[in-house]
């Protein structure tokens, strides 16, 4: 009688509770007050860089015209900006300022279903995920970093990504997933030059899957 009862129920794992509650919650965090400052654009000098180049970036001429680092955010930002427009978003300077504001917000939220993932497959236990998840949703630096219109969240993202595959190469080497990874690297280093360094748990997990056979 107990499975007739049953039948069709099904319950979610409690990790899984837990990824979807640090989502939220590092959401929420990250928008939180997300309009600081407006109308004003210049309360951060890195991020009225960043504003500055995306903001003169024209179809015509889509040379930054910067190079202390990579262009990729520069171009989320434009192509961003010019899809809002096209859905009627006036584009005045804090706006764009919001848009450059969100892919951040959106980066950082996504780093704490991808920090789930690492650590759920570095211990191979889901608990370890949900720890892991809720520790990034939670961690100061990086709410607060979430909140500029920045390169650094976005960079962290792939970081962690590139870690994340790195750690799966280990559990299951082959060529695809070890390719995975370098492509993740060269999306970091778009982002930034020094994202580069994110490429070094690529070898260290070869060498982990070669000593232990």
């Amino acid at each position: 009688a107990a499975p007739g009862r049953n039948a069709g129920r099904f319950s979610v794992p409690a990790p899984l509770l837990a990824l979807a509650g640090a989502l939220l919650t590092g959401l929420v965090l990250r928008l939180w007050g997300i309009h600081w400052g407006f109308p004003r654009v210049d309360l951060s000098p890195d991020e009225l860089n960043v504003w500055n180049i995306s903001a003169r970036l024209r179809w015509s001429d889509l040379d930054t015209h910067f190079y202390n680092y990579s262009g990729l955010t520069f171009y989320l930002n434009f192509f961003a900006a010019q899809a809002a427009r096209l859905f009627g978003v006036v584009l005045r300077p804090h706006t764009i300022l919001l848009i450059n504001r969100l892919w951040s917000v959106f980066f950082g939220t996504l780093t704490i279903a991808v920090a789930y993932a690492a650590a759920r497959d570095l211990f191979e236990d889901a608990r370890a995920g949900a720890w892991a998840a809720w520790g990034v949703a939670l961690l100061p630096i990086h709410v607060w970093h979430s909140h500029f219109g920045t390169s650094d969240i976005g960079l962290a993202f792939w970081a962690t990504v590139c870690f994340w595959l790195a750690v799966r190469a280990y559990r299951r080497p082959c060529l695809k997933r070890f390719l995975l990874g370098g492509l993740a690297v060269g999306i970091a280093v778009g982002v930034k030059f020094n994202g580069l360094l994110a490429a070094a748990s690529l070898p260290v997990a070869a060498l982990a899957a070669w000593r232990e056979g």
